[in-house]
């Protein structure tokens, strides 16, 4: 989607927690940038750094 390709772009990937719906829930935006090699899917540990809005978070992978 475009709000995919804008935060990869940007140096985040767009992605979300185990407990939230896509489409319905905020987003989660890891830092990272293709190189990082993580695939649609995957499931990562994140610390989340950050509140981006009322909805958003932004966070780093602590573990794979």
């Amino acid at each position: 989607s475009s709000d995919l390709s804008a935060a990869v772009l940007a140096g985040a990937w767009l992605a979300r927690t185990a407990a939230d719906a896509p489409e319905i829930d905020g987003r989660l935006y890891i830092t990272g940038t293709p190189e990082d090699g993580y695939r649609i899917g995957q499931y990562v540990q994140v610390h989340i750094t950050a509140a981006v809005d009322d909805y958003d978070l932004s966070g780093e992978v602590t573990l794979r």
